[in-house]
């Protein structure tokens, strides 16, 4: 079974969606493959419209900052992934739009495809629980480098026409497939296909995988062991609470902060606090 994720790199139901793919890889391990797809969410600020974030598509760049800091800490205490907005700059003059972030996470893609998942997820993690301005090409080439994606591809991808040519058969993609809500989730298995949208639970999402598969594809168990704990996060170099509590079936009164103080005694992982939340980290 395929998963294709309309997705944009700064929107914030993408960035709690991290939390539903940790729970779909440590689940669907073998039957299950995830592709992302670039949707340019934000092609000018100035004219992006979405009224849940105060966003009438007439705002200014204070005005659009403000209202987006606004809604990635709200809509944090629905998903529970880091937020913290404090200098928050996302959108200015010089890089009014969400596009620059998709061609990177193309590029990366291109450049080493074995890390670009992991790219994604850097990506909007430091937007939206850094604050980090990351329209900006410096931005993006120290994340790209922290990745450990190949810098003179990804840069070759980005100068060439790669990236911007891979970029615009995604915005293709959503167009044919008629997404107009980021995430989109379409599933494909055999003839047939599913589609969710929008902040998606783990339990709808495997009601709909078992209902399209006709039951031939079910979720496995996945036990915490620290073993596969420290699998995935040398996967992706960060891991959130969300992200651990659900990629684990956590044992009753068993907590990812417990889990992972006690790996980080062991030296084994660092805990960072972002906002009112925290990721744990690689040492």
């Amino acid at each position: 079974m395929t998963l294709f994720a309309f997705t944009d790199p700064v929107c914030e139901w993408c960035w709690a969606s991290e939390a539903l793919f940790r729970a779909l890889e440590t689940h669907y391990p073998e039957t299950l493959e995830i592709r992302h797809v670039a949707g340019g969410m934000v092609r000018d600020i100035r004219e992006f419209e979405d009224f849940g974030a105060g966003l009438s598509g007439h705002q200014t760049f204070a005005e659009a900052n403000a209202g987006l800091a606004k809604a990635y800490l709200e809509t944090a205490k629905t998903h529970h992934m880091p937020a913290m907005t404090e200098g928050f700059r996302l959108f200015s003059e010089a890089t009014p739009s969400s596009w620059p972030q998709n061609i990177a996470f193309k590029a990366a893609q291109i450049a080493s495809p074995q890390h670009a998942n992991r790219f994604l997820r850097r990506i909007r993690q430091a937007t939206m629980a850094e604050a980090k301005p990351t329209g900006e090409a410096a931005v993006l080439y120290d994340l790209a480098r922290e990745c450990g994606i190949d810098l003179k591809k990804y840069a070759k991808a980005l100068t060439d026409g790669s990236a911007v040519a891979a970029f615009k058969q995604d915005l293709k993609s959503g167009a044919e497939h008629d997404v107009d809500l980021f995430p989109t989730f379409i599933l494909s298995f055999q003839e047939k296909a599913a589609r969710l949208m929008g902040f998606v639970s783990f339990k709808e999402f495997e009601e709909t995988v078992t209902e399209l598969s006709g039951g031939a594809i079910r979720a496995q168990a996945s036990p915490p062991r620290d073993e596969a704990l420290l699998k995935l996060l040398g996967q992706y170099l960060y891991l959130s609470r969300e992200e651990i509590r659900q990629a684990f079936d956590l044992e009753k009164g068993q907590t990812p902060e417990a889990w992972c103080e006690r790996l980080e005694k062991e030296g084994k992982l660092r805990l960072i606090p972002l906002g009112q939340s925290w990721v744990a980290r690689t040492v």
